[in-house]
């Protein structure tokens, strides 16, 4: 019972949160310092880099356009977007359960 507890659940924070032992922790490194990503086990992420930025997608998302794409696929389509902004509206055509969050030149966003 204690593994289904806050699951496919994740943390987003500037600073260490030694509460959830059972997380996963990502230490983020920015330009404007560090922050800690902590998931669940049973959350798929996925990171991807490119010139503007890291992208880490988590959760289930789908291509009603392109039923065989998998995560790795559809985060590798929307990181071809350099702006921010383009990201956001791009993620309309997608359905599931999930965020991304994007660390780029310009900040720290969570679409």
């Amino acid at each position: 019972m204690e593994k289904l507890l806050y699951r496919r659940q994740f943390i987003f924070a500037n600073k260490e949160i030694n509460s959830f032992k059972s997380f996963v922790k990502i230490t983020l490194s920015h330009h404007t310092g560090t922050c800690f990503l902590y998931h669940h086990p049973d959350l798929p992420v996925i990171r991807e880099k490119n010139a503007y930025g890291e992208y880490i997608l988590l959760g289930y998302i789908l291509d009603p356009k392109n039923p065989l794409f998998d995560n790795q696929a559809i985060l590798k389509d929307l990181i071809r977007y350099e702006s921010i902004d383009t990201l956001v509206y791009s993620c309309k055509d997608y359905n599931g359960r999930y965020a991304v969050l994007y660390l780029g030149n310009t900040g720290i966003a969570q679409v």
